[in-house]
This record gives C-alpha cells, structure tokens and sequence, in this order.
C-alpha cells in the first residue's frame, strides 16, 4: 500500500499507527510525505493497490484522515462540556469510484478468460442479459413477441432481426458479451424450447422461456434494475 503524509509532522505523529497497520495485514508501505506549506484538508491518505492481469499497479481503495472538511461543510457535535466541536472524519472508500469498480469488473473478466471461461459481466449489469436472434425474417414477429414476454418480468433483452446469417448472429452476440443468446427458429417458437448459449458457462443450456427468466430473476435478486438503454431490435441501432 502506498501512505501519503501531508506533512512530516503528520508522518511522525502517525507512525506508530501505520506501522501497527502494516503488522496487522503484513504488508510493506511506501511512504510518500507531501512538501511543507500546502494547507491540506488530510493528513495520512492510505492508497490500496492491487496488480491487474497485465501486472500493473492499480490503486483500488482509499482510506484517509480528514481534520478539514467538517468546518468547510458545518459538520459539529457537542462535547461533554456542550461546546460545539469540529469531528475527524475518516473517509474510507473501498471502491473509490464508478470507474475503478468498473475496471476491477473487467480485470476480473480477463482473469476468467485464463481459465479457459469467456470474459462476461455479473447478469445484472450486463448491458445486454438476454439476445434473441430470429433464424429468418418469418421469424422475426414470433422472435419479438417472445422478447417481449422476457422484458415484461424487468429483464433487458435484445432481438438480432437483421438479415445477418445465424452464424454471423450468433458471433456478434458473443462479441457483445450478452450474459444469455439463443436463436428463434420454426422448432423452438412451436415447442417453447430453447437453445441458450449461457455465457458464464460457456455451453448451451435447454430450457423454456420462462426458465430463462427464473434463472435470471434469481441470479439478479436485489440488484438494481433499469431499463435497455438502447434500441432493442439490432436494425434500429446505428452501425460502425
């Protein structure tokens, strides 16, 4: 972990702590102390690094000591005495942003790929949970009304309705790292049973529509849901 000091002052009243914080987790510390004279609302900033799959050092998490913003912000409580005082505020922040939590995603994606698994996302963050990919153009209403019964239960869910080949269909639904792919031909609309290619396990997988769905209702029980936010028939995206 790398240990920042606003000042070495800072450093030297601080220590012991970090030192006691490296014995507890076995980690060595570099210590980093800031130049004199700059007015900074912390005192010790804690940076945790982890090394990504190409071996670099990527700061994930922050913990920090901040004896400034409760006075910028109005933040007090009363001693004992029912003076008002300024409080320290420990900020710790595990992920420290949306981008940082997003990277470790996609870091532990490649780590998957390694075993021998394609990279995918957790369902419910997965842009694109389920794709539907019509086997020809007599297919494509059946295809959209079945789309339809899928995104009513709050699952995003796409149909590829271009006039693509299937294996070309097929290819760009793995591309787009869709969590759940299956193709709608005349057998699977007159039997209710699909083909699912599940991608987090990399095989197909028959079951019905409204398995599909239970299997996706609990693999994302809690989580946030919002809406496709972008078409759902491929042939109304723009292309590249």
């Amino acid at each position: 972990m790398l240990v920042n000091f606003s000042s070495m002052q800072a450093y030297r009243d601080n220590k012991d702590l970090i030192l006691k914080l490296c014995n507890d987790h076995g980690r060595d510390a570099l210590i980093h102390i800031y130049p004199e004279g700059i007015n900074y609302y912390w005192t010790v900033n804690i940076e945790y690094h982890m090394l990504d799959q190409m071996k670099r050092p990527r700061e994930i998490g922050t913990v920090q000591i901040d004896i400034g913003n409760a006075q910028r912000f109005g933040i007090t409580y009363s001693d004992e005495n029912g003076e008002k005082q300024y409080p320290v505020i420990l900020h710790c922040a595990v992920i420290g942003s949306i981008e940082r939590w997003m990277y470790t995603l996609l870091d532990t994606a490649v780590a998957l790929e390694k075993t021998g698994i394609p990279g995918y996302l957790p369902v419910w963050i997965a842009p694109e949970q389920v794709r539907l990919m019509a086997k020809n153009e007599e297919c494509v209403a059946e295809t959209l009304k079945m789309a339809e019964a899928i995104r009513s239960a709050g699952i995003r869910v796409s149909v590829d309705d271009t006039d693509a080949t299937v294996g070309k269909k097929v290819r760009l639904s793995k591309q787009d790292w869709c969590s759940y792919a299956a193709v709608i031909g005349e057998k699977e609309i007159e039997s209710g049973q699909l083909k699912v290619y599940v991608r987090s396990e990399n095989r197909d997988v028959d079951m019905t529509t409204d398995e599909l769905v239970s299997r996706i209702k609990a693999e994302t029980a809690g989580m946030p849901v919002r809406d496709m936010y972008m078409p759902s028939e491929l042939s109304r995206r723009c292309g590249f």
